[in-house]
């Protein structure tokens, strides 16, 4: 299963990092601590977010759902775009056309 998309790749990168910026412990993701992430600029934290956003893209076109910090990431297919629901049930929806 790939994720399918029709907007420009950059933009669908920025909006997913948008939505991982709100998540909580998303540095758990890619193994950081609290304190590490807490000495990260705001440009640091934005290139690992953008970076995050990548490699969430890629596993979603193997497995449907992906946990990130207290987060799931989910592609849905025939909605065409990619759901993530935190722990306090916000919902980014991010379209995928």
């Amino acid at each position: 299963m790939d994720v399918s998309f029709v907007r420009d790749y950059i933009n669908l990168v920025d909006h997913l990092s948008d939505a991982l910026l709100l998540v909580d412990k998303t540095y758990e993701f890619i193994g950081m601590s609290a304190e590490e992430w807490g000495r990260l600029s705001s440009q640091e934290k934005r290139g690992y977010l953008q970076t995050m956003a990548d490699d969430v893209i890629y596993a979603l076109g193997a497995m449907q759902k992906v946990r990130v910090g207290e987060s799931i990431i989910s592609y849905e297919h025939q909605a065409q775009a990619i759901i993530v629901n935190s722990a306090n049930d916000v919902a980014h929806v991010i379209r995928l056309k």
